[in-house]
């Protein structure tokens, strides 16, 4: 993952992100029995700003990202010089296979800018504030003293399925050449708290939000990723949200995690 100090020299992020990338393809190139390789990135790659309501695809590109980034250089905000390295890198690996037509093809596969829940590595250092689930932690203790936004939205997807998808994408026929945005659920916080009560986590007094109040992420989701292409093409399904929250929750408090 590149970081997105906000204080950080563009090419910092950006140029680590392309090199790191070109030089796992030329690598790849060099052997024979290497015919397909998958590079992952995230869905934020895919968010290019939209005024109305709006879907987002495979087919869409967050390129603004890296023109802002390169006008306002290092006063760009950190997150969006993250955005700009996962454009550009994309861009640098599809234009290199276009150049070279190596032996090998290659796909890309978007996480969920949420991140992937349940890590598998029970390691009591994956509670930290810029590890991807720790938006979920964040969610419950802001929930308890009633600071949290119960209509932010998120998409998120279990660690298996992340892992499912990428071999997947390696392995099937007919999809080199492709993008799939590997989307498990979508979800609003109170939608999260939803499957809490539904699936409680001993040990966790976990806050209920506003229960009925028809602030699930169907109502009120202005910009959505439906992940559909990863379904048909890669015959994708994924566990239930309310199995993975659960999970990452207790997961959570067995390696001392605290709301």
């Amino acid at each position: 993952m590149v970081p997105s100090d906000p204080n950080a020299n563009p090419q910092d992020v950006i140029g680590p992100a392309v090199e790191g990338t070109l030089r796992i393809l030329q690598d790849a190139a060099k052997v024979d029995t290497i015919k397909r390789i998958v590079v992952t990135s995230s869905v934020v790659a895919l968010l290019e700003p939209k005024e109305v309501k709006y879907a987002y695809t495979e087919v869409d590109w967050f390129d603004t990202a890296p023109k802002i980034v390169q006008q306002q250089g290092k006063k760009a905000p950190g997150g969006l010089k993250y955005v700009a390295s996962k454009v550009l890198a994309e861009h640098a690996a599809w234009d290199w296979v276009e150049r070279t037509t190596p032996h090998s093809n290659l796909s890309q596969c978007f996480l969920p800018m949420c991140g992937v829940y349940k890590s598998i590595l029970a390691d009591p250092a994956h509670v930290r504030p810029e590890a991807s689930n720790y938006r979920l932690l964040s969610a419950i203790s802001r929930a308890k003293n009633d600071t949290l936004d119960l209509v932010e939205t998120s998409e998120f997807t279990d660690v298996l399925d992340i892992a499912q998808g990428h071999v997947r994408a390696l392995t099937t026929a007919g999809v080199a050449g492709q993008r799939f945005a590997l989307i498990g659920s979508a979800a609003t916080w109170q939608d999260a708290l939803d499957y809490i009560a539904g699936n409680p986590v001993q040990g966790l007094d976990a806050p209920i939000g506003q229960p009925n109040s028809r602030k699930g992420y169907s109502i009120v989701a202005e910009k959505t990723i439906p992940g559909e292409k990863a379904v048909k093409a890669l015959g994708m399904t994924y566990r239930s949200p309310t199995d993975t929250v659960h999970d990452t929750l207790a997961q959570a408090l067995e390696l001392g995690w605290k709301p």
